[in-house]
């Protein structure tokens, strides 16, 4: 069909609609026509005519590549340089590597010392966290949460209604956390017990903070 209709367009196809057909050679000119109908006629205009040697010359030759940004003057697109198909092929015969890697995960000790019930801060520069690992030596107690943008003051993160975010927490434990609840905190650190009644650590209690960049 396709062959037919290339024919067809070349004018070599007979009344009859049969063949065989003489197909043009290299030297025999090929009209070359724009996108653009004759208001009068509606035929297609004519802009020049080329060869099918030309066209292979052209095709071997070089393309212009051009950038995304147009001439200020003229609105063309500026031409930044040029290469080859043969380069084009190349390049799109090599290979492509599509598979995500996934960022590694960095630990933050946020430890909380004996005698205290605020554990150290940590700068968590973009990184989200993942779980919490809580150490042997725990005095029963849940954590909370502040965060800072400065690592100067301090706020008790609450949820949207009103809630402090509270982190239920035992000896040995590995707690998974909500990462959406979480991102975007610049630095942070844990407190034992709540806001309003604090929980002192007997022994220090070892903290591990695993964060992620998302």
């Amino acid at each position: 069909m396709l062959v037919e209709q290339l024919l067809k367009l070349m004018g070599q196809k007979n009344k009859a609609n049969s063949f065989p057909v003489t197909l043009p050679s290299d030297a025999d000119p090929i009209n070359v026509n724009t996108g653009n109908a004759d208001p009068a006629t509606g035929a297609r205009q004519t802009t020049g005519n080329t060869t099918l040697a030309s066209i292979l010359t052209a095709l071997q030759g070089t393309l212009n590549v051009n950038s995304g940004n147009a001439d200020p003057a003229t609105g063309a697109r500026q031409t930044t340089g040029n290469t080859t198909l043969a380069s084009i092929l190349t390049a799109l015969q090599g290979t492509l590597n599509m598979q995500r890697v996934a960022p590694g995960t960095t630990s933050y000790d946020v430890s909380i010392t004996s005698g205290q019930s605020i554990g150290a801060s940590a700068a968590l520069a973009g990184r989200s966290p993942l779980r919490l690992i809580v150490g042997a030596a725990w005095t029963a107690a849940d954590i909370t949460i502040q965060t800072s943008a400065d690592n100067a003051t301090w706020a008790d993160l609450y949820d949207a209604y009103g809630s402090v975010y509270t982190i239920k927490a035992a000896a040995s434990r590995s707690i998974i956390l909500p990462v959406a609840d979480l991102i975007g905190i610049n630095y942070i650190r844990l407190r034992s017990g709540t806001p309003t009644t604090p929980v002192t650590q007997t022994s220090g209690a070892t903290l591990s903070l695993i964060t992620q960049v998302l």
